[in-house]
């Protein structure tokens, strides 16, 4: 519990959380942003000659909105998709980073008792040691489309926690500013969607891999394509969905994240008559 504590008064000292008054707004939706942002560093033990976490994060918080009902839906959305965080009722941006900063510094200082450890003990100065307690935690928040009662952001994190590298994952949100709701796949596509488009997906994949046939996928990294199905990850623009697959979701690491475009005429027929992406989709 001290520690607990400990960590949280630390982070209220030593991080300075930033925020810009309408840096930026949008040019259809008319939503008032603030900018919030963390730069921080621990070391192990408190000591700067030790191993450190760095953490960076970033968002985009809606503060304003013709509709403030879609506004508080927003505003939890985004703080969710940030920090993880399940109380719903909390809408203090900074209160909501300083929460994931100490977490992040709480788990990372499970590892001085390993770090003593290994001290103690004899080791080659070109051991792995340095690295090994070396970690990096990001987490950015941003907009990637924002017309025609459609925002879509997505949520990047970025995890090293030693080794030979890390990994970065991202997970999109759309939202239907007609009444705030997430827009799922559900909402986009007629029933049996995925038998028809999960075909398509791996078409464009093999456009993009330049193989031959989808098959020939798994020869590039790709594990068995029959498991490549439409995921939920994704995000709209005028022209047409993009699906988005993070490091070991379908592929190998070295594949890297994989982005499927896939134009809205070449899946009009399964496009469900009230589909939100109608109102969007270039004519």
């Amino acid at each position: 519990m001290k520690n607990s504590i400990y960590v949280y008064a630390m982070c209220v000292v030593m991080f300075a959380v930033s925020s810009c008054r309408n840096e930026r707004k949008s040019e259809a939706n008319n939503i008032d942003f603030e900018k919030y942002a963390v730069d921080t560093t621990y070391h192990l033990f408190g000591d700067v000659s030790k191993p450190a976490i760095q953490i960076h994060l970033s968002m985009h918080y809606p503060v304003g909105y013709k509709n403030s009902t879609v506004l508080d839906s927003l505003q939890r959305l985004i703080i969710t998709s940030i920090t993880t965080n399940s109380n719903q009722a909390l809408r203090d941006p900074e209160e909501a980073m300083r929460n994931l900063v100490a977490q992040q510094i709480t788990e990372y200082r499970l590892l001085e008792k390993d770090y003593e450890t290994i001290l103690s003990t004899k080791y080659d100065e070109y051991d792995v040691l340095p690295t090994s307690f070396s970690n990096e935690y990001m987490g950015d928040e941003d907009n990637t489309f924002d017309k025609d009662g459609i925002l879509c952001f997505s949520n990047s994190v970025y995890r090293f926690t030693g080794g030979a590298h890390g990994v970065r994952t991202v997970k999109y949100t759309c939202v239907d500013l007609e009444n705030g709701s997430v827009i799922t796949e559900k909402d986009i596509f007629v029933d049996d969607y995925e038998s028809v488009l999960s075909p398509i997906i791996l078409e464009k994949l093999a456009e993009i891999q330049k193989v031959k046939s989808p098959k020939e996928l798994e020869k590039n990294g790709f594990f068995d394509i029959s498991d490549i199905k439409p995921n939920n990850n994704f995000y709209l623009n005028e022209n047409g969905i993009t699906y988005v697959y993070n490091p070991y979701e379908i592929a190998a690491y070295f594949v890297g994240i994989s982005e499927v475009f896939i134009p809205y005429g070449d899946i009009n027929f399964i496009l469900a008559s009230q589909s939100p992406v109608k109102r969007i989709a270039s004519k």
